[in-house]
């Protein structure tokens, strides 16, 4: 028995020699797969990397390129849009070449119209009444000067007249009393004038001694008795808003072949 144990631990030895022999390759051989496995892995994780890395610049690209195609579209939309405003204004540019054509024609055509028109309103005032003589001359003046002017517009021409033909027409319909000087018996003296539309023109010393009315006809100014006197007032006073307005019983005159007086 003592030589059979013996024999086993002489055994023993070997055997774990044989192990560790046996171990020593398969330990080399599990290191190595270690090292494999692990570089393997190291391998993966940058190839994930890698892959994770394209993916974002796929995104970024992708996201660049949707930008543009919008941009692009918005730029499309804008060059749409700018080419009808271009066609409108090319569209404009020949109405108003046209109408810039046709005003010039119209002022050559306007021209002798708008000198007839000023002519007549001159001898329209020289042989109305001569009621407030010196402002109407300066309007006429005023109205000369615009037609000589080679800078004033045609426009601005036919506008000058029309005023003139305003004022003129407003005289018609309105009553006006002011003071001014005029000649009488061969003397200057200051007096009242009553301008009752274009139906009578008359005039009055301050002291109410003396009233006349202006003959049309005879273009002179004509005595009216004293008992017009009052009534002169007050149309005078009247036409200054002095007292409310009124009936007033005026000479006027009315020119006829048979009497060349007023009719009272």
């Amino acid at each position: 028995m003592t030589d059979h144990v013996f024999r086993s631990l002489r055994v023993l030895p070997a055997a774990l020699l044989l192990a560790g022999a046996l171990a020593s390759p398969a330990a080399a051989q599990l290191e190595q797969n270690k090292g494999e496995i692990a570089g393997t892995t190291a391998d993966g994780q940058k190839a994930q990397k890698e892959v994770d890395q394209l993916d974002d610049q796929r995104d970024d690209l992708e996201f660049k390129y949707r930008r543009t195609l919008l941009q692009l579209e918005g730029l499309q939309i804008y060059n749409d849009q700018q080419k009808r405003f271009i066609a409108k204004q090319e569209e404009e540019k020949v109405t108003l070449q046209n109408q810039i054509e046709n005003i010039a024609s119209l002022t050559r055509d306007l021209t002798p119209l708008m000198l007839d028109m000023v002519a007549s309103v001159k001898k329209f005032v020289a042989l109305d009444l001569p009621f407030l003589q010196k402002l109407r001359n300066e309007r006429i003046a005023r109205l000369d000067t615009v037609m000589a002017d080679p800078q004033a517009l045609a426009a601005d021409r036919y506008r000058a007249i029309l005023d003139m033909y305003k004022s003129e027409n407003e005289y018609g319909r309105t009553i006006q009393a002011y003071t001014d000087e005029i000649e009488i018996d061969g003397e200057k003296r200051k007096v009242d004038f009553l301008k009752i539309g274009r139906v009578g023109f008359y005039y009055q010393t301050p002291d109410q001694q003396i009233s006349a009315y202006f003959n049309p006809d005879t273009r002179s100014w004509e005595r009216l008795s004293g008992s017009y006197n009052q009534a002169i007032r007050r149309g005078i006073k009247m036409a200054l808003e002095v007292i409310p307005p009124d009936v007033m019983v005026l000479p006027v005159y009315v020119s006829t072949q048979s009497s060349e007086q007023p009719s009272k």
